[in-house]
């Protein structure tokens, strides 16, 4: 209940049973990478004496194959406060259309179409 990214998505229709194509998302590979990248970057701070890391490649092996290496998103950019205990990632939508911003503590944003 109190992960929200794992939630499901329901959708409503008056026509007949199985007539209506499905909705889809279009935020939901950036969220989703996004959120693999908090809790690879959180893994790895376990891992490392509690220190986030800008170099993404290191993230690779705390998060699902190939989530982050830029083939369901434009490759992930971080940003990592002095110290290493704070950071705000990006990830962009492949075409450039959007981009979710998810910080350390979890905070998740969508900006763009």
């Amino acid at each position: 209940m109190h992960l929200p990214e794992k939630w499901g998505m329901l959708q409503f229709s008056d026509a007949a049973v199985n007539t209506t194509a499905p909705i889809r998302n279009p935020q939901w590979t950036v969220r989703s990478v996004a959120m693999a990248l908090y809790y690879a970057q959180h893994a790895y701070a376990d891992a490392h004496n509690g220190t986030f890391t800008e170099d993404v490649a290191a993230l690779y092996v705390f998060a699902p194959p190939h989530t982050l290496d830029g083939t369901c998103s434009q490759p992930p950019r971080v940003k990592v406060a002095p110290g290493g205990a704070t950071f705000v990632a990006e990830v962009p939508a492949l075409t450039g259309s959007m981009v979710a911003s998810v910080t350390d503590d979890r905070y998740l944003t969508v900006t763009g179409n």
